[in-house]
């Protein structure tokens, strides 16, 4: 689980760094290879291996906390955008 360890990261980053004027985390996001990209219920969903990003939007200032960012991780369950700040 290396590699999406690393890729979680570097899309917290973006996510918490974005500005107005360059969302970083939408070109974070573009630049992965996924192995699996839906959308369903107004979320979108990016597949890497067993880990799974969740989003309403990929502007970090569109993303309410109530309908948070997420990454959904087995058996460790739920990982909140706006509850952390960062990994390291």
């Amino acid at each position: 689980m290396g590699i999406p360890i690393m890729k979680m990261d570097k899309l917290l980053k973006a996510f918490n760094n974005s500005t107005p004027s360059t969302n970083l985390f939408e070109l974070e996001v573009r630049r992965i290879k996924w192995d699996n990209i839906f959308t369903e219920d107004g979320e979108m969903y990016f597949q890497l291996e067993d880990i799974t990003l969740v989003t309403t939007s990929l502007n970090p200032f569109e993303v309410k906390k109530d309908n948070d960012t997420c990454f959904l991780i087995p058996g460790e369950g739920m990982f909140r955008f706006h509850e952390h700040s960062y990994f390291t």
